[in-house]
């Protein structure tokens, strides 16, 4: 299969899929879907991120031996696919104590930003809160951040926030 070329189609949502599932847990069929997320072809990248994420979520263990390039990538990107998906594929992982403090203040930029997408946001609510349960002395700042947001946040960002308030026992 030509990944770039399924990605490049039409039906690129469907193809995604079909991608993902061709891939399965052949890691160079993956590392080539990798060379173009890590590519410099925009509309790829952000197509090749939304079948990175569905690919983690067929075979998760798939890119636990990326996650210190993907997490230097994300902190550097400006696509918001990219930190979309790749937030919301380590929203599943343990984040290695190295990348803790890079992404709790990551995510914490995010939760700040009132311009992110909501996705974005709803996901860097649930790494953050992954990293707390490591860093318990955070919990306080990520519930004022999150109690922040409450009030203007969108339903998905209420839903998440009063759920991971409930976490943290606010």
């Amino acid at each position: 299969m030509d990944i770039e070329q399924a990605l490049t189609g039409l039906a690129w949502k469907t193809d995604a899929e079909a991608v993902a599932a061709w891939i399965g847990e052949d890691r160079e069929r993956f590392e080539q879907l990798l060379e173009l997320f890590f590519g410099d072809n925009v509309r790829l990248i952000q197509r090749s991120a939304m079948t990175i994420s569905k690919c983690c979520d067929l075979h998760p263990e798939i890119i636990a031996e990326y996650i210190d390039v993907l997490i230097p990538y994300l902190l550097e990107s400006r696509i918001v696919a990219v930190r979309r998906n790749v937030l919301r594929i380590l929203q599943f992982l343990q984040i290695p104590e190295r990348h803790q403090g890079t992404m709790i203040d990551f995510c914490f930029r995010v939760l700040s930003d009132h311009k992110e997408p909501v996705a974005v946001q709803a996901f860097a609510m649930r790494v953050a809160a992954n990293i707390c349960t490591d860093i318990p002395e955070l919990q306080n700042e990520l519930g004022l951040l999150i109690e922040e947001l409450l009030p203007h946040g969108s339903s998905g960002i209420k839903a998440r926030g009063r759920k991971i308030l409930g976490e943290l026992g606010r």
